[in-house]
């Protein structure tokens, strides 16, 4: 199961994660609106704040996740809207 999550933090700012409630995603990848990867990684263990691979912070919008289970090959695909 994937599950787009958004909660209030204590500084009352939103913090965005994608969480995986399964264990062996080989890949997980979250796209710009206009297909730009963003986030990847080989080895998703729910670890997507809302920033890029580099650390910088994205811009509200719609982003697109896709999830590949590593033994099945199954994919999983979605959006989440961030919103800070």
């Amino acid at each position: 199961r994937v599950a787009a999550k958004q909660r209030l933090s204590q500084n009352k700012s939103i913090e965005a994660t994608l969480a995986v409630q399964h264990d062996q995603f080989a890949i997980g990848e979250i796209c710009s609106r206009v297909g730009e990867i963003v986030f990847q990684t080989d080895s998703y263990t729910n670890d997507w704040n809302g920033k890029t691979n580099d650390g910088a912070e994205l811009d509200n919008g719609v982003y697109f996740y896709r999830m590949i289970h590593g033994d099945t090959k199954r994919i999983w695909k979605g959006y989440i809207q961030l919103i800070k």
